[in-house]
């Protein structure tokens, strides 16, 4: 699984109507005057014409993306996207599920096109990064599949779990940071809200800072729980091996299963 990054001024799209808006307002007593009507009225006006103005804020650079990529002009200067567009025609795209935050809009992506003369289809996750309103920077990952249970959180699980496992048949935790911590119940607590909470934060991220930040505390979890059972069951050699192996297999698989992760939304595409 590769993220891939690259930046100019332009944007991503969302089809109409997948913003979603929440409008608010609430009625006036019977007997109000003119001028208090006028009064109460005004702001709910400036707050609709906001919320109607809102989608169209968002369409416009999105559109823009759109017809830049599907002629051949957006990132032209790009060795990757040059290439693309040197070697396919007929491209479309259409972006679902895209949704606004500070400086970023996140989406899923589908694209089709004649690649070097043959049917070409593609799914993916992307990132945009967006200053004056124009997007500075993108990033995207194509889905093939995704593992049914959440990898960076289930690593969580195993190092939580092995070390009250080993605890409890008398071993002692061996980071005295952690040890200081789970020393009281209140502890224990707060220590397995951060280990989860950590991984959930890191799905509120930007598409390449989530799949590391989600590789990372899996990959570490995987390793601290098979650290744990090697130490156990053979010793400090079994733990070291199981634990390097397990950090490094874990994280190459929990890299290809987070993009789908990070864009929350589920794709719902056949």
């Amino acid at each position: 699984m590769s993220i891939n990054s690259t930046s100019e001024g332009g944007l991503m799209t969302s089809l109409p109507g997948t913003a979603v808006v929440e409008r608010y307002g609430e009625g006036l007593a019977a007997g109000t005057s003119f001028k208090g009507v006028v009064i109460c009225l005004t702001p709910l006006v400036v707050m609709l014409a906001g919320v109607f103005m809102a989608p169209d804020a968002l369409a416009s650079p999105l559109d823009e993306f759109k017809a830049r990529y599907e002629d051949g002009t957006f990132l032209a200067h790009e060795p990757d996207y040059a290439a693309l567009y040197s070697r396919s025609t007929d491209r479309t795209i259409e972006i679902a599920h895209a949704q606004q935050f500070d400086g970023r809009i996140d989406a899923w992506y589908y694209t089709g096109m004649l690649l070097d003369g043959q049917p070409y289809e593609q799914r993916g996750v992307m990132s945009l990064y967006i200053e004056d309103d124009k997007v500075v920077r993108e990033e995207h990952a194509v889905i093939e599949s995704a593992a049914g249970v959440d990898l960076a959180m289930a690593g969580q699980a195993a190092d939580i779990g092995t070390t009250a496992a080993a605890l409890g048949i008398g071993f002692a935790e061996g980071n005295p940071a952690v040890a200081g911590l789970i020393g009281t119940p209140v502890g224990i607590v707060a220590a397995i809200g951060l280990k989860l909470g950590a991984v959930q934060y890191a799905n509120s991220r930007g598409l390449a800072e989530c799949v590391t930040t989600r590789s990372l505390l899996g990959s570490m979890g995987w390793g601290a729980g098979a650290w744990n059972v090697g130490m156990v069951a053979a010793g400090p050699v079994a733990a070291v091996v199981l634990g390097i192996t397990s950090v490094y297999v874990a994280w190459n698989r929990i890299a290809a299963d987070s993009p789908a992760r990070c864009i929350t939304a589920v794709d719902t595409r056949g």
